[in-house]
């Protein structure tokens, strides 16, 4: 993402054009996060991945090609079709493996660590990109497009456990039931609503990371292990105590809230550390968020109800995006991460005390 990032502005993009191309990415999981989730659930929540993967491949390679605007606005498209393949059907798969297993319960504990293996690689990734990319761009995106492929190779050695036949419904059938058995679970609602203003306050300040990359730190390597540094602080909360995750889960939001508002106001190189500790509070976020979720629903909605999550994440996402390079193009890049953190604090805390009840929805399982 950061590689993409600086190919954007090495091209000559400005700050709204690159929010634009998110808005579409944004705009495309949309469109396809429940289709093809449904279609997860339906067929194979394997094979929707490898389609993904695959996909995700070429489009790396095609930025060796790619410099036209619009052009990439077809590429962010297509980003966005790749991602909804993967997007609901990974964690899927995971736990129905683990379900079938009769292991499901230790799904707290391998999630933190194949999250953690996942951090350190993208610290590793980071910490060299910056370098590779430094010597040759062109290098960087096709060792990516290897690992990519590498993953692929891996993927398909993988077994995914079958439905048993009662499970297996039609596209359609699965799509009503699933909305139904959503409207009777207010928890799994209010769930999905507390994972919307996370990702809100998260891409606020994902705006901040390239608002450094813009205007504090000129030389990408640098850029790179900042910036990895912090993504790598994501391990801490992955492999924080499970009781400690659950106790502070409901009130994370709320933190993280607060911390955007006061980067926005102080930009400096020490920023970098309250940058992590989101990183920290988010990672606890997730983990408890996930388990939570997946006992929640029954196997055959599993992907198609984690879709409809994440489906409702991206429509708000597209909105956001859409004005929030205006109002950065208006008030300036570091306002314009204030504000919005402000009003988004706002909105989340009139929901939590008169919605949650100050987060008691939150402190029991659904």
């Amino acid at each position: 993402n950061l590689l993409v990032i600086f190919f954007m502005t090495r091209i000559g993009l400005d700050f709204f054009q690159i929010t634009m191309i998110y808005a579409i990415v944004s705009l495309s999981v949309t469109i396809f996060e429940m289709p093809t989730g449904i279609i997860a659930d339906r067929y194979s929540r394997k094979y929707s991945i490898l389609a993904g993967m695959a996909l995700d491949t070429a489009l790396v390679l095609s930025l060796l090609i790619l410099k036209n605007f619009y052009l990439l606005l077809i590429w962010a498209f297509l980003e966005g079709v790749g991602f909804s393949l993967s997007s609901g059907a990974i964690t899927s798969l995971v736990y129905d493996n683990m379900k079938h297993l009769g292991i499901e319960e230790d799904f707290p504990r391998v999630q933190s660590n194949y999250k953690s293996i996942a951090e350190i690689s993208i610290f590793v990734g980071g910490f060299a990109s910056g370098f590779v990319a430094e010597i040759s761009f062109d290098l960087a995106i096709c060792l990516s497009a290897l690992v990519k492929i590498i993953s692929i190779s891996i993927l398909l050695l993988i077994k995914e456990y079958p439905f048993k036949p009662k499970e297996r419904e039609r596209i359609i059938k699965i799509w009503k039931s699933s909305m139904f058995f959503l409207r009777k679970n207010r928890t799994l609602i209010h769930m999905i609503v507390i994972f919307i203003f996370i990702e809100l306050f998260l891409d606020t300040l994902m705006s901040l990371s390239q608002a450094y990359i813009y205007f504090i730190i000129p030389s990408l390597p640098i850029v790179t292990i900042s910036l990895s540094l912090v993504e790598v602080s994501n391990v801490i909360g992955y492999k924080t105590p499970h009781k400690f995750q659950r106790k502070i889960y409901p009130y994370i939001p709320l933190i993280v809230g607060l911390i955007v508002i006061f980067l926005g106001l102080y930009h400096t190189i020490i920023s970098l550390l309250f940058m992590a500790i989101v990183e920290i509070l988010s990672a606890m976020f997730i983990i408890v968020w996930q388990t939570d979720f997946q006992k929640a629903i029954p196997s055959d909605k599993r992907a198609s109800l984690t879709s409809f999550a994440y489906f409702m994440v991206t429509l708000i996402l597209f909105v956001f995006y859409s004005i929030y390079g205006h109002l950065a193009d208006l008030l300036g890049l570091f306002n314009a991460i204030f504000y919005t953190a402000l009003i988004l604090f706002i909105l989340f805390s009139t929901y939590y005390v008169f919605v949650l009840r100050g987060g008691h929805v939150l402190c029991c399982k659904p």
